[in-house]
């Protein structure tokens, strides 16, 4: 956690390099507690360039959008801060709103690069209205 009173912005990014460089895995939650909804980053280094979406253990589905279905407990995302239900956004800044599932899978299959950075919303439970 980066306390804000610690952190200047450059150390934060310095940081953060290193924390993803030493644990090959990145998320970062801003969360606005009056907020609707969360926008939430994480990023992997895959640890074969070759891992595709299959290898990854991501299940994303169409519900209505196009969000997380299940985390594989075996997965490079296991320990990232995901949960079932995100809506994926992006994947490496190209925008997914309008992907299928299929589309998704393939996308990821042809990222180039081992860093894999996915763009998420949490939304707010209307019922609750708290994000878990």
């Amino acid at each position: 956690i980066i306390d804000p009173i610690k952190f200047c912005a450059a150390s934060a990014v310095e940081y953060m390099h290193h924390i993803l460089h030493e644990t090959g895995v990145l998320h970062i939650i801003a969360e606005n507690p009056s907020g609707n909804d969360t926008d939430i980053n994480v990023t992997i280094i895959r640890p074969r360039p070759n891992m595709g979406y299959r290898d990854l253990g991501l299940e994303v589905w169409n519900w209505p959008y196009l969000c997380v279905r299940a985390i594989k407990p075996d997965s490079i995302f296991q320990y990232t801060c995901i949960n079932e239900g995100d809506e994926i956004s992006a994947i490496n800044d190209i925008d997914c709103t309008k992907l299928r599932d299929k589309e998704f899978a393939k996308c990821v299959d042809e990222l180039p690069g081992i860093e894999i950075t996915i763009s998420l919303i949490r939304r707010k439970h209307r019922a609750t209205m708290s994000f878990s």
